[in-house]
């Protein structure tokens, strides 16, 4: 009961306060609470409509058809016709700009007109690839022929094959044995010596045994009969045994210039059989032989290796020397 009076009197209290407020107070605040409420659903409804703006014109193109779109009667592009006329333009072009850019670096020997265009050195003549015997035949006597023609002394002709580099041995060799062949089957005496003490080959063309070599000779361990082998009437032989072949200095000796005398008193030609131009022997013979050959293989030699020839006649001043194009 107590409870309920001081509730009681706490209201009367508070009715005493609210009575005590002006009347227009209270009109005022109950003004303004409603203008913020209003205000702020006039602010979500405005915040609402520039959402939905926003989402209309993400929604709706602003874009206008012009024309209708048709369906080509023909393709337009690619054009097959025109890309395939200028493919065949451009690389029939290109393949002849090819096959000069290829000339133009190409330093190989293919004819002896590569050869004339860098030096005036004769040109003995060429021995073609060919299993006529009649045609190389031809061709040995027409070297023989321009070996005479070409050659500084008319007497008994003492003729060096050799080259430039050392891997042409077996193409030395083989012009050399058929050289000799040639010159002994027009009944004149050659005698056919083998310098090439490394790679030597004759003995093993006219099947003899490889015992000595000149300069055993010059060493004096063996006599003249037994250096010269004969393999017809006309043509003799001394094989490159590999014996000595560290005293080539032989070659400088009185001695050999005797020998090489006596041998030409003796053949009508001297076929030397010598390495490659480098080789000590080789330089050395250079001053006995009378036609210095020097044999270039075809579609392997290059044009370096003919002015290096050119280079070395002006440099040692060589006489007599002549190409050979195998």
């Amino acid at each position: 009961m107590k409870n309920v009076s001081l509730l009681k009197d706490e209201i009367k209290n508070e009715e005493k306060i609210l009575n005590s407020i002006p009347p227009s107070k209270i009109a005022s605040d109950t003004l303004n609470k409603k203008f913020k409420f209003n205000e702020r659903i006039y602010t979500a409804l405005l915040n609402r409509k520039i959402d939905i703006e926003i989402d209309k014109s993400s929604l709706i193109a602003n874009t206008k058809i012009l024309e209708d779109a048709y369906i080509p009667e023909k393709r337009d592009k690619p054009k097959v016709g025109l890309i395939l006329i200028v493919s065949t333009i451009v690389g029939f072009i290109m393949g002849i700009f090819l096959i000069f850019f290829r000339e133009f670096l190409n330093r190989k020997i293919r004819d002896i007109s590569d050869i004339e265009r860098v030096t005036d050195i004769p040109i003995c003549g060429t021995i073609p690839k060919t299993n006529s015997v009649s045609e190389l035949k031809g061709c040995l006597i027409d070297i023989k022929t321009n070996i005479a023609l070409n050659s500084p002394k008319l007497s008994s002709r003492v003729i060096q094959i050799t080259s430039i580099k050392d891997e042409y041995s077996m193409d030395r060799a083989t012009i050399s044995i058929n050289m000799s062949q040639i010159i002994a089957e027009s009944r004149e005496r050659v005698l056919l010596i083998d310098f090439d003490f490394k790679r030597a080959y004759i003995h093993k063309k006219f099947k003899r045994e490889n015992r000595f070599n000149i300069l055993d000779y010059l060493s004096g361990d063996i006599k003249i009969e037994d250096l010269i082998e004969s393999v017809d009437k006309y043509l003799d032989i001394i094989t490159a045994n590999n014996s000595n072949i560290y005293n080539v200095d032989l070659l400088l000796s009185d001695k050999f210039l005797e020998l090489l005398n006596l041998l030409k008193s003796r053949y009508r030609y001297i076929v030397l059989n010598t390495p490659s131009k480098d080789r000590a022997e080789t330089k050395i013979l250079f001053r006995y032989s009378d036609m210095k050959l020097f044999v270039f293989k075809q579609g392997i030699s290059t044009i370096d290796e003919v002015e290096e020839l050119k280079r070395l006649t002006l440099k040692d001043g060589l006489d007599g020397v002549g190409i050979i194009l195998n």
